[in-house]
């Protein structure tokens, strides 16, 4: 229900529901550490289903 509420909001503003993230449960990106940038954000889920945003590759 949540996610066809995100799409037509998406859709109402214009955007393109394409560009929503495949990994949803992480919610937005945050803004990225001194150092990172976003492209360095990653959504990583444990088995238990909970997801948190790692920033890879920089520092």
């Amino acid at each position: 229900m949540k996610m066809m509420v995100l799409l037509f909001a998406l859709s109402g503003l214009g955007a393109n529901p394409s560009v929503v993230p495949a990994n949803i449960q992480c919610g937005i990106k945050p803004i990225p550490p001194i150092g990172c940038s976003d492209a360095d954000a990653v959504c990583v889920c444990d088995k238990d289903g909970n997801c948190a945003w790692q920033f890879l590759g920089c520092g």
